[in-house]
């Protein structure tokens, strides 16, 4: 759906925006600095729903997982995501705007964890790239581009195949 109000923080602190009623608001994001989500590219998608335009990156929680566990079954939920770097676990956001700003600076504090364990593995530059992709892929997903289902499921189960036989 729509997004009615934003929450954007940092670890410290946060603020509510009405992205309806905020004219330019996708005129303001940074153009350097990453914003942080835990599913970026489906908030991607809710800002173009609305109109206001999105950020050009985004730190994604989720991707950032992704390339931290190499390849392994991990626990992908954000509450998960939390516990493995001592941060208690988001609210939803849903209950009250107070939990909304909770759950956006907790969040904000998972990716600020994150870049350690990125840099100790030396995948900061890929991080970025996927930073990178993720308007763009949301992008094409919301302006209706093409996408073979089937094959891309093809290749994620050839590729956990492959992950299995590697060990």
């Amino acid at each position: 759906g729509a997004i009615s109000v934003l929450a954007v923080a940092n670890a410290q602190t946060a603020v509510l925006v009405d992205a309806v009623a905020t004219p330019g608001l996708g005129d303001i994001w940074p153009a350097d600095n990453a914003l942080a989500a835990s599913e970026a590219k489906t908030l991607h998608r809710a800002l173009l729903r609305n109109g206001a335009g999105a950020p050009a990156r985004w730190a994604c929680t989720h991707l950032t997982e992704l390339l931290l566990a190499g390849g392994r079954d991990v626990p992908l939920e954000l509450g998960a995501i939390a516990e493995r770097y001592d941060v208690a676990a988001p609210p939803t956001g849903e209950a009250s705007l107070r939990d909304l700003a909770t759950r956006a600076q907790l969040i904000a504090t998972i990716v600020e964890r994150q870049i350690p364990p990125l840099r100790a593995a030396n995948m900061t530059h890929v991080s970025r790239i996927e930073a990178a992709a993720v308007a763009p892929i949301a992008e094409m997903e919301h302006c209706g581009v093409p996408f073979d289902e089937a094959a891309w499921h093809a290749l994620a189960s050839d590729a956990k195949q492959e992950r299995s036989r590697l060990g």
